[in-house]
């Protein structure tokens, strides 16, 4: 009895790690919709914990791994973080943080916040960050499987006009097996990519204006639709806080 008891351990053990490579590494929570407030302007939000900050603007779906085939087989998972005043202020706040977490000055801060600038052009462009995630294959995580754009609110789509791929990282590899053995499969794969979409069309209009109350970002393959990340922008009033003209947008966000 002992002995059939142990097998039955083994044989659920191996068939849990087996299933676990079917999907990313963490079950967690799917979130196509976030409400947020004006992209371009800075809210009242409490900027001193970037990773809580990043977590109000991300969206997570997951899809099927592009080199699988199969439909209800392994999967990737996405998130989506759009990077609006609230998320850019953060960034700046940790990078000018010090070992007692107090920020080190206002210069430093103003500092960080052009570097910032002069590295996305967070003044023509508008970007959105994916975090991916696989536990079938390094290969899945490539840009190139996918077509991402932005969908305005009259069925409008806007390409990215730049795509930069982070170099994907090999959190666990499968392990080999040993002779008579099945192979443990517990392999991770993460890689981020930046998205960066025109802030306005070819005609010199906001892309997202202040009369925009969603920003969709879908994500197809083959010319089907696989999932769409949805930002309701929450606006006070439709005034003040709501323009979002260049005059009303503030260069450090503070």
């Amino acid at each position: 009895m002992v002995y059939r008891f142990l097998l039955a351990v083994v044989a659920t053990s191996v068939i849990c790690v087996f299933v676990q490579a079917c999907t990313p590494s963490r079950s967690l929570p799917q979130i196509s919709t976030r409400e947020v407030p004006d992209p371009f302007v800075r809210s009242t939000q409490d900027a001193s914990d970037d990773s809580l900050v990043r977590a109000k603007w991300m969206c997570r779906t997951t899809v099927p791994d592009p080199l699988a085939g199969q439909e209800d087989g392994p999967k990737i998972r996405f998130e989506a973080t759009l990077y609006g005043e609230d998320v850019i202020v953060a960034e700046v706040v940790k990078e000018c943080r010090g070992p007692e977490g107090l920020v080190a000055s206002d210069t430093c801060v103003s500092a960080s916040r052009e570097r910032y600038r002069s590295v996305h052009r967070d003044d023509t462009r508008l970007r959105i960050r994916l975090d991916l995630e696989s536990s079938f294959s390094v290969n899945s995580l490539n840009s190139r499987f996918w077509d991402v754009y932005l969908k305005d609110e009259r069925g409008i789509a806007y390409e990215p006009v730049e795509i930069v791929q982070n170099a994907p990282v090999i959190v666990r590899e499968d392990t080999l097996p040993e002779p008579g053995r099945a192979p443990v499969r517990g392999a991770v794969y993460r890689r981020a990519i930046d998205m960066y979409f025109p802030r306005e069309d070819a005609f010199g209009t906001d892309v997202i204006s202040s009369s925009t109350r969603e920003v969709r970002l879908v994500v197809s393959q083959n010319r089907r639709e696989l999932t769409t990340f949805v930002w309701r922008i929450k606006r006070t009033g439709d005034s003040g806080t709501a323009r979002t003209g260049s005059a009303q947008r503030a260069p450090s966000g503070f």
